[in-house]
Formats: C-alpha cells, structure tokens, sequence
C-alpha cells in the first residue's frame, strides 16, 4: 500500500511540472501569449491583424461601415469597391455610395441588412449596444471600433489602421501613413506660406460652429488645425466648445470661419459677429463645416481653401 501511495505521489507531481507546459504552448489559457499555427503571419507579413479587441485572420472581400467619416476614408484609400453596406447617413462625392446597402445607424443598426450584406468586418467610430455586437458576433463579424481622431497624431493612426484592415500590416499599414503623410505636407506647405506673408501680425481666425458661442477652443482637433495653417486661434484659451458668454465682448477676430447651416444673415444679425473686425473686412466665410467630422482628403482640401481665402497674400505668387 505505502509503494502504491507513493507512486500516486509521483505521478500527481509530475503532472504539476506537465501542465504549465502544456499552457504556455498553445492550451486553452487564452491569453495574448497564445499563438496558434493557424494565427502566424503569412508570407506577405499582412495578416493576421490584431486590435484590441479583434483580430483579422485574412484580408476581407466584405466590409460594412456604420461610421460616414470612416466611409470617407475608406474610399480615399481606395477600398470602396470592398464596401458591402454603409450606414444611412454616408456619403462619398467621387464613389457611388448611395448604391450601397443602407444598414442603419451605429445607436439603431439594421441587423437584418448587415446580415444580408454578409460582411467579414463590421467598422464603428463608437462602441455598438452590447446586444447589438453580440449579434453581430454570431453572424462571425469582426467588429473593429476606430474612434475619431483628435489630433494629427491620432489621425495618423486611424489612416494607418484603415489600411491594415483591408490590406494588413504591411502593405495596408503603408498605404495609410502614405495617406497621411500627404495631407500632413500639405498643411506644413500651407502653414509656410501664411507665416512668409504674415510676419508681420499674425492673423486671428475664428471657426463658428453653432450661434452663438460654439467655436473651435484650444482643446479640439479643429482649433489646433486652424493654428496649424497659421492663424491664431480667438478661441484658444477656452476648452470643450464653450466660448464664455461674459467674454464675447472680447471676441474680435480678424477672419471668421462659419457653418453654412448658419448664413450670412446670422453673422449679419449677431451683435456678437456684426462688431468684429472680420466682418468689417468681409473676411466672414462660409463652410460646410461637417467635413471637418469626417476628417478624409476634403478635410484638408478645405483647408487650403480656407487659407486662401483667409490670407490670399501668402497665395498670390501662384
């Protein structure tokens, strides 16, 4: 009896030392660590893809967008082709979006027309309802969630991650930083000119969203684009899109940027606008500020506009 105690001993022992092994080489612990053959990357050194919380096996034929900016970029990537179903509200001048299926919107998703759409990826700018994603789940849906970029850095990020999506770390991951990369050398190239032609006094820019006192302030991507093609922000020192009510009084800008929802009679009938500088000048112009939140190639062609018609000094020698 003792031999027998004493070999079921050894045998218990010897079954701790197997089973960390048999963890730390592929079992079912299920953390990062774990790699299985079937998840190496490929030859190409694509896929798969990894997030935070989703990982692409394979580049996807199928993917539906719930997100208008993303759909925007996507397709100045040149993936529309790859797009099986946009939200309700996307839009895109050069590609034939409306023809797309419409799956709803990202708080109230048409899950039947995802489903029939028989998407391999599922792209948001924000988290579905955690009823909504298990769904989406069971149709064996990657779900990737890419927030809205809040400075250029992070714009970078979500370039470069729309790419890998769609052609993965290599290839995809290239095709977005050179995205970026483009329209960054562009606003340096903008931010050269309007600096060489306003030496002397640099000008203040105001960007109106809502009347009366939502404006771009130092903490948002707007306000920071506006001081990256030179202007001074008049809301700089404010957070959160909130211009102080009591600090109007001080609100002189020598260049107001407005949303075309507003009108050049609302600035005409602000005593708030109707006093400053820029509306003395004329230099009030008008923009369809939602590309701003859509933030693709027309972002930053609208801003070279902007700058042109701001200060048409530092454009002039063209």
């Amino acid at each position: 009896m003792k031999i027998k105690r004493l070999i079921a001993l050894l045998l218990a022992f010897a079954m701790l030392l197997i089973l960390p092994a048999c963890s730390k080489n592929g079992g079912a612990s299920g953390s990062e660590e774990d790699v299985s053959e079937s998840e190496q990357m490929d030859e190409s050194g694509n896929f798969p893809v990894k997030f935070e919380k989703a990982r692409i096996k394979a580049a996807p034929e199928r993917v539906v967008s719930l997100s208008p900016a993303l759909t925007e970029i996507i397709c100045d990537l040149g993936y529309f082709d790859k797009l099986a179903g946009v939200s309700d509200y996307c839009t895109y001048e050069d590609e034939d979006v409306e023809s797309l299926t419409k799956v709803g919107t990202i708080n109230a998703p048409d899950l039947d027309s995802i489903q029939s759409a028989k998407p391999d990826v599922v792209v948001a700018a924000s988290p579905f309802a955690e009823a909504d994603l298990v769904k989406l789940q069971q149709m064996n849906a990657v779900v990737v969630i890419l927030p809205r970029a809040k400075n250029m850095q992070e714009l970078k990020t979500l370039y470069t991650d729309i790419g890998r999506i769609f052609e993965g770390e290599t290839d995809g991951a290239a095709k977005g930083k050179a995205l970026f990369q483009e329209q960054n050398a562009r606003v340096e190239e903008i931010l050269s000119k309007v600096e060489a032609a306003t030496i002397n006094k640099q000008p203040q820019a105001a960007y109106l969203r809502l009347i009366p006192l939502t404006l771009a302030t130092g903490d948002t991507f707007e306000g920071q684009l506006l001081e990256a093609i030179g202007f001074q922000n008049s809301a700089a020192a404010y957070g959160e899109w909130i211009y102080p009510q009591d600090k109007a009084v001080d609100l002189m800008p020598d260049i107001l940027f407005y949303d075309k929802a507003i009108g050049i009679e609302g600035i005409k009938s602000s005593q708030i606008y109707n006093t400053t500088p820029a509306y003395a000048n004329s230099k009030c112009f008008e923009y369809d500020l939602e590309v701003f939140e859509r933030q693709g190639v027309r972002m930053f062609d609208m801003l070279e506009d902007m700058a042109r018609q701001g200060c048409p000094d530092a454009f002039a020698a063209e």
